[in-house]
């Protein structure tokens, strides 16, 4: 639609009630990490990762003795394999593609420097390409001499921390030695007796026939049955219809409310029923649609809301209002205006709310939209908007000449000419 100004825009203060703190040693690490991160300098994140705080972030609730408990604590100095293991865990995250940083966020007792990937359709017909969104969270910690370390790696996409699979896995060892004491954690208890039934379980995901994989997984203990990482696989797994793919996240959602992972998988399976099959399932199952019944609009617009509420991304307010476009344009300006309050300022919005207005000739949204985007990037949009064929119509307008009188001292005079 036009070209944007490169200044960089003011700081917005605050992002969906996440204090967006430019001046933190955090936010400006999460900078650095961002600029890593879209270099493929990825030795930053291995560098600042603190190993011994990250065992310390799931040996504490083991149900070892103490002195397995000291072995444990002791990997990262004594253990070169695990240490190397985690690091490729860590890069791994890195490298799935979120590396735009969407400012701080707090999940739990955690401060994380969330990143994105999310990629913004430029029309209608790319929905049928869109894949859906990666976010990744560095839980960060202030070291005593003021420098960030990075502790744990919040993989939202599958719902867990790194820290979380690594404790899985530490405990499925350790009922395999024998060595869990009391007491025993009622989940703990539930996978050192469900043994039999968590490898029918693993068995069932090999082969993908969702039946199978549901029989096998309702034959799980309760507790296991409710772990985060079983109800991803159960909800991801296999071919299945689109109830088979709610129910398990619905679950997810009601029993962990504050996780914001259950809703960003159900707004992501929302999106898949718009524009393709699920992932797993069939053209048997999933036919493509022109877009979602009113019932599941409905469903999608909530979905999508609630998970923006944690991510604040502004790239998933643009995905949403270029939906409504056209069916409910005063809804997708709003959805616009919201994005353009979230950090960090996505210039397709303002080229979004250009196409709208002069659509339809709304020329006094046009002038806000303009006096918006030059304070937002401190430049002055004259030679853009003369220069745009786009906005013929708009600079015979009176609001051509209001703006260029009021924002940039023209003569009304000279402006009549």
């Amino acid at each position: 639609m036009h070209g944007h100004a490169s200044e960089t825009p003011k700081d917005s203060g605050t992002i969906s009630g996440v204090t967006a703190k430019s001046s933190s040693p955090e936010f400006r690490f999460g900078l650095r990490l961002e600029e890593a991160l879209k270099t493929n300098n990825l030795g930053i994140i291995t560098s600042a990762f603190d190993f011994d705080a990250y065992t310390h972030r799931y040996v504490p609730s083991l149900p070892v003795a103490d002195g397995i408990k000291e072995k444990l604590y002791a990997l990262p100095r004594n253990n070169p394999q695990w240490r190397r293991q985690v690091s490729l865990d860590v890069i791994e995250e890195a490298k799935s593609g979120a590396r735009y940083f969407l400012g701080m966020r707090k999940c739990g007792n955690d401060y994380e420097a969330l990143f994105g990937d999310l990629d913004v359709p430029r029309d209608n017909s790319n929905f049928a390409v869109i894949r859906s969104p990666r976010y990744v969270g560095y839980v960060l910690k202030r070291e005593a001499d003021g420098s960030i370390g990075i502790t744990d790696v919040h993989q939202f996409n599958r719902g867990e921390l790194l820290s979380q699979a690594e404790r899985r896995g530490t405990l499925v060892e350790l009922i395999k030695d024998d060595l869990l004491v009391q007491p025993v954690p009622a989940r703990d208890a539930a996978y050192a007796s469900g043994g039999e039934a968590i490898a029918l379980f693993d068995s069932r995901c090999q082969f993908g026939q969702y039946n199978l994989i549901k029989d096998a997984y309702n034959k799980l203990p309760q507790e296991v049955q409710n772990d985060r990482c079983m109800l991803f696989r159960v909800a991801m797994i296999g071919e299945k219809n689109f109830a088979d793919f709610l129910a398990p996240m619905e679950h997810w959602r009601q029993l962990y409310p504050d996780d914001p992972s259950p809703n960003l998988l159900l707004a992501n399976t929302y999106w898949r029923l718009y524009h393709a099959a699920p992932s797993g399932a069939t053209s048997s199952n999933f036919q493509p649609v022109e877009g979602w019944t009113d019932a599941e609009e409905a469903a999608a617009v909530t979905a999508i809301q609630r998970a923006n509420e944690f991510f604040a991304d502004p790239a998933m307010d643009i995905r949403l209002a270029r939906y409504f476009e056209r069916k409910k344009p005063d809804q997708a300006r709003a959805l616009l205006h919201t994005a353009l309050k979230r950090y960090p300022v996505q210039p397709l919005a303002f080229g979004e709310l250009f196409k709208m207005d002069l659509t339809v000739n709304n020329f006094a949204g046009v002038f806000e939209t303009l006096r918006l985007e030059e304070s937002t990037y401190h430049t002055n949009l004259t030679a853009m908007v003369e220069a745009n064929p786009d906005f013929a119509a708009f600079r015979k307008s009176f609001d051509w000449k209001k703006w260029q009188h009021e924002d940039h001292g023209a003569e009304l005079q000279s402006l009549s000419k």
